[in-house]
């Protein structure tokens, strides 16, 4: 065998080889180490660790070249390999970085307790981290395979159309999350250690975000029938009040009475209602369990933005049953929230009466983005009427301007209530 001190007769690396001579000084390649001294050269160990199904390996620096005796240099070479696997083994162990006894489990556990009450869809995070839990939780870390994701993603039914594509992307995302914080935040893996293999194949699905649910012409006269003929006090100025301004529902139900000038005829939302919000955890039968309040009034809103203003000069007919219906509460002693409840029962009942099917309250959204499309509006004016998030250098330009909402309102107005006295 060569003599490896012998710097001048060095040829290179052999490709998979468990170790390889590399200059110890930082500048230098291995191009240089014919030019240099054996102790100015290092022997550079390829250590692996069997981690489930992946092996990972790590360069280690185990010696000089200037030690190696002068026989049987391999030998030397291979002992030293030995000694350090063992000792990157032991190390490994103690740092508690990709042990046997990790689980999904364990994992989904630490991450309810400190990611997930910072998420505004906390409660949602929880369904989905409770779902893997059942499928892969016992499951340690380092065995998860792709096939076992895909399997459990299987069972949501998304081939079978019993969920959409974008429920199936959202149970992917929380386990992924999980994982990345895990080896991200934890440090539980090693630093090289990585689920992307998993990704590269269970790859999301692609949403379909053309295809909305609106109301035709005649399904939208049928409706205001029906809401004029129920019951309820407050369908119809909801509907009406949704159907004009294109908000979402949190912004209804957030917005009060202040935040709606009669005067200078301008609405603002600028605070949501949020269904569920978590306030903390707690440990009931030994699992980590979300603390949720209901119904909690947040500040800003969804897109992020803090507020967003809308014209009322265009809507005589909203801006005087709003008028009415802020004396009518003012009268009974909620005077605070413009919609302090959401008549769902009054509104299914309406639908039925109408005879419309697979339509919901957000659905009068995705009405009012369509009517004003379909009248010629640009995608520019019907986001800035209801909100959706546009480019920081448009929305500069917009953010303030309530006369753009004036015309689209007009077009709304006028198709909604053209007929009416």
């Amino acid at each position: 065998m060569l003599n490896l001190k012998n710097t001048k007769k060095f040829t290179g690396n052999d490709h998979g080889a468990r170790y390889g001579l590399y200059p110890i000084e930082r500048g230098l390649t291995v191009e240089d180490i014919p030019n240099l001294p054996p102790e100015r050269v290092k022997v550079v160990a390829h250590i692996g660790s069997n981690v489930g199904q992946v092996t990972r390996k790590k360069r280690v620096a185990i010696c000089k070249l200037s030690d190696l005796p002068d026989k049987k240099q391999e030998d030397y070479i291979y002992e030293l390999i030995r000694k350090a696997q063992v000792q990157a083994d032991e190390d490994l162990e103690a740092e508690g970085k990709v042990t046997v006894g990790r689980t999904l489990d364990e994992a989904i556990e630490e991450y309810l307790k400190k990611a997930v009450p910072k998420l505004k869809d906390a409660c949602g995070y929880q369904k989905m981290l409770r779902f893997w839990s059942g499928e892969l939780g016992s499951k340690r870390l380092v065995d998860i395979k792709r096939l076992d994701v895909k399997d459990a993603l299987g069972t949501l039914g998304f081939d079978a159309s019993i969920i959409k594509a974008a429920t199936y992307n959202n149970y992917r995302q929380a386990l992924k999350s999980c994982l990345n914080y895990i080896i991200e935040e934890l440090e539980w893996m090693d630093d090289d250690f990585s689920f992307g293999f998993i990704w590269e194949k269970v790859k999301a699905k692609p949403k379909n975000n053309e295809i909305v649910r609106f109301l035709s012409d005649d399904e939208r006269e049928k409706l205001f029938i029906a809401i004029d003929e129920s019951k309820s006090e407050g369908l119809h100025d909801f509907v009406h009040f949704a159907l004009n301004t294109g908000c979402r529902w949190g912004e209804a139900r957030g917005l009060s009475w202040k935040n709606i000038d009669f005067e200078k005829e301008v609405i603002t939302f600028a605070e949501v209602l949020a269904y569920r919000s978590c306030t903390g955890t707690e440990e009931v039968d030994g699992k980590t369990v979300l603390k949720l309040d209901k119904n909690v009034i947040r500040s800003g809103l969804k897109n992020g933005d803090a507020s967003r203003t809308l014209s009322l000069k265009p809507y005589p007919e909203l801006k005087q049953w709003l008028l009415d219906r802020k004396k009518r509460q003012m009268a009974s002693g909620h005077a605070d929230r413009v919609f302090p409840t959401t008549p769902k029962t009054a509104w299914r009942n309406a639908l039925k009466r109408a005879g419309i099917t697979n339509f919901r309250i957000h659905d009068l959204r995705h009405t009012c983005c369509s009517d004003l499309a379909m009248a010629g509006e640009s995608l520019l004016k019907i986001g800035r009427h209801v909100g959706h998030k546009n480019p920081a250098s448009t929305k500069r330009y917009t953010h303030f301007n309530t006369q753009a909402t004036e015309e689209t309102g007009a077009i709304l107005q006028n198709k909604y209530y053209k007929n009416v006295q």
